[in-house]
């Protein structure tokens, strides 16, 4: 439990040390720069997600018992 607790304590002063950083020590130039590459990256994260998870899909749908259970639910109606 005392690992835990310094391990957390440790976190929020390298998180606070971080967002003081951010205010005091960066130009609004290199808050806009640091801004984009963050939404970049998350954009390319999203990208790549939603590409995955299509193929992942596609390769759901040809399975044979997903095939013949979702025609047994459009047979009842679903």
């Amino acid at each position: 439990m005392k690992r835990f607790g310094a391990l957390l304590c440790g976190a929020t002063v390298v998180g606070l040390a971080g967002v003081a950083a951010y205010k005091l020590l960066l130009t609004d130039e290199a808050r806009a720069a640091l801004s984009r590459s963050v939404r970049e990256v998350r954009d390319s994260v999203h990208t790549i997600n939603e590409s995955l998870g299509d193929q992942q899909n596609n390769e759901k749908e040809a399975l044979d018992n997903k095939r013949r259970t979702s025609e047994m639910w459009g047979a009842l109606g679903y």
